[in-house]
């Protein structure tokens, strides 16, 4: 394999989000979908399968197969669950604000903006 190859963590969890076997390595990686946290994000709230042209980063909005819904969804909720069990041991959070920006036609910055996400 070449030297700038990537490594990869490759787990597979149940739906608790324990780990169940696990495989370390370089790989060559092929992804069928590929989300920007926006368009995820967008998904989870609507609890749909479309990403709204708001959020796409694709030229307008989409529709996702509903195995790939399926997983954004239960990855979601296995996310939130091993976050409470987090907390619940004594975790610290650290809240952060993300910036972002609306452009304008010519894609320079029109005004910026605090991005806000739903707590769990």
């Amino acid at each position: 394999m070449k030297k700038n190859t990537p490594f990869s963590a490759v787990f597979q969890i149940n739906g608790k989000g324990e780990i169940k076997k696990e495989w370390f390595g370089r790989t060559v990686i092929y992804s069928d979908h590929r989300f920007a946290y926006e368009e995820a994000q967008d998904m989870i709230e609507s609890q749909t399968p479309i990403v709204s042209e708001k959020h796409s980063l694709r030229n307008g909005s989409y529709t996702v197969d509903d195995a790939t819904f399926t997983a954004v969804i239960t990855l979601d909720k296995i996310a939130r669950n091993l976050r409470k069990d987090r907390m619940k041991s004594g975790a610290l959070s650290f809240d952060r604000v993300e910036v972002n920006f609306n452009l304008k036609e010519d894609n320079t910055p029109e005004s910026v903006f605090f991005k806000t996400f739903k707590r769990c």
